[in-house]
């Protein structure tokens, strides 16, 4: 041991943080290779840290109350206080320079933290105390004596302490950082990462909640909820709807889910349907809506923006307005829903979205899903620029047609093909400016690949907003079929603003685009894909991708 860690200071609650989060990270190597040591291990270490936490909220509150005997507590102190150099000891200094101090056993100090504190979930006969109490049992007889388990029994007992513990802890411990972080890292290692989303979504749908009742008292901007792809938006707006509904403020008034793409729409759709027992409306026709709704029991509408502002659709009574994944444009909106409380639910927030719906009222994004291997991290490979000098080419048409034009498309269709062809079994997209760029470099890969547009075994199609609307349907669901021939789609950025896919692994950019579209593109690359690709970027502009 050098000399600058040849010591270690710890504070009680850093103590015991680290000795549960160990335990653990230990149950979790039991889990793997189901070694018996490691849970004999995992017991001592979850118990002493239970014991440290439950000792530091007697501390926060008052120290004396951590010694067995609190008044000898209280003479020993100021006989150390009388000592040499000792003017200004604090009560847990007893513990260094006074061997006739004990601390409380942890019988007591689980019926004094219960009884002093008023901790209902510590009281006799909780379903956490009766746990907590099987729990010392398992560690006292390793601690004294030979020992026999029921590994799965224990490691049950261990699973079932860990909510309502931390639940509890991250109501009593006083200190911000073990609620914002500590508690976090705990459950990142103790919970798959599923369940540990679980948690996540549930604690962004109770802030959500309280947000919505705040507003309603307010300016009605209940605010917004940003989570990144892969992290279950839709899941936590169905959840959030399950629980707003039964809100007296809601109970007989209609709830509009505002999407921006009808594919959206119709994943919602049949999400809630599948989920909520709620009548609920699909709006093709929003000018049918007024008969509707005048039935209170229609409680959930979902229509989609351009539809309402195609036909000047108004609704001037007290409503919910939930936004979902939409790019809306404030002044649209409260045209129509003049009277609503709004919230927005989206994995791409920007600035001007606060004016119309609020501040941020939970976010989840991309860096602390990478963090907590929610998604992988993603690779940006930065390609040499292909002729971007078109400075003396000022007329649109002209470029289109001019050859340097063609020849830009032929290297980039080069490039993306092989690099394509270098990884097997993917999904990509290729993002373009504008649906004529799409065309083109579309031919120019079928020129190279004349197989890829084979009748019944396409690998690449162009992709619209001017398509027949069955037609683009059919073809993004032969996409994601990753089973399906049809591999890359070729479209422009406001097309792929909306796009969302678990299976795509690179991204082709041949075009500037926005800083919002950069941040969805990313997120959509690092999501864990069914061919358990690297996400990867392959930028042919020279685009700053600090997100």
């Amino acid at each position: 041991m050098n000399n600058k860690n040849s010591s270690l200071k710890m504070g009680l609650l850093d103590n015991g943080a680290h000795s549960l989060k160990r335990g653990y990270e230990v149950w979790n190597e039991w889990k793997k290779n189901e070694d018996g040591w490691l849970l004999k291990e995992s017991i001592i270490w979850v118990h002493h840290g239970i014991e440290l936490l439950l000792k530091q909220l007697l501390v926060q509150n008052n120290e004396f109350l951590v010694f067995q005997d609190v008044n000898k507590a209280v003479e020993r102190l100021g006989i150390l206080r009388n000592k040499p150099g000792m003017d200004n000891a604090g009560v847990l200094d007893l513990f260094d320079h006074d061997d006739k101090v004990m601390s409380v056993g942890f019988k007591n100090l689980i019926e004094r933290v219960a009884i002093t504190l008023s901790i209902d979930e510590l009281s006799a006969k909780s379903d956490l105390r009766d746990q907590i109490d099987q729990l010392t049992k398992f560690r006292n007889k390793i601690v004294h004596f030979s020992i026999e388990l029921d590994v799965v029994e224990v490691s049950e007992l261990i699973s079932d302490i860990l909510d309502p513990l931390l639940c509890m802890l991250s109501r009593e411990v006083s200190c911000d950082h073990f609620k914002k972080v500590t508690i976090l890292e705990i459950r990142k290692v103790a919970q798959p990462v599923q369940e540990y989303l679980k948690y996540i979504r549930s604690e962004i749908v109770s802030n959500a909640i309280a947000a919505t009742e705040k507003a309603l008292c307010t300016d009605k901007k209940a605010g917004i909820v940003h989570q990144v792809l892969g992290s279950g938006l839709s899941v936590t707006l169905v959840s959030y709807l399950e629980k707003v509904k039964n809100l007296d403020s809601f109970r007989t008034k209609p709830i509009f889910i505002i999407t921006d793409r009808v594919a959206i729409a119709d994943q919602i759709y049949h999400l809630i349907s599948n989920s909520l027992n709620v009548l609920l409306y699909k709006s093709e026709y929003p000018a049918r809506l007024s008969d509707k709704l005048n039935n209170k029991s229609t409680h959930i509408v979902i229509a989609t923006e351009q539809k309402l502002m195609r036909e000047g659709f108004l609704f001037n009574d007290d409503c919910l307005l939930v936004g979902f994944n939409t790019q809306s444009i404030k002044n649209r909106l409260e045209e129509c829903f003049p009277q609503s409380t709004r919230i927005l639910f989206t994995s791409t927030p920007i600035v001007k979205d606060q004016e119309f719906f609020g501040e941020l009222v939970q976010g989840y994004d991309l860096l602390h899903a990478i963090q907590d291997e929610v998604l992988k991290p993603i690779h940006i490979l930065r390609e040499t620029p292909v002729l971007t000098d078109i400075e003396h080419i000022s007329d649109e048409a002209c470029f289109l047609g001019s050859n340097f034009h063609f020849a830009r498309c032929n290297h980039l269709a080069e490039r993306i093909v092989e690099h394509f062809e270098s990884k097997a079994n993917q999904k990509a997209l290729i993002v373009v400016d504008t649906i004529d760029h799409a065309r083109h470099i579309l031919d120019q890969v079928l020129s190279l690949r004349p197989k890829w547009g084979a009748d019944g075994y396409e690998r690449i199609q162009k992709v619209s907003y001017m398509e027949n609307t069955d037609v683009a349907r059919n073809r993004l669901k032969l996409f994601l079929d990753a089973n399906s021939s049809l591999s890359m789609l070729v479209g422009t950025g406001s097309y792929f603003a909306g796009f969302d896919s678990s299976l795509v692994s690179s991204v082709y950019i041949t075009c500037p685009i926005s800083l919002q579209l950069r941040y969805r593109l990313a997120n959509l690359v690092s999501r864990s894909n069914a061919f358990e690709q690297r996400g990867e970027i392959v930028d042919f502009v020279g685009l700053d991708w600090t997100l």
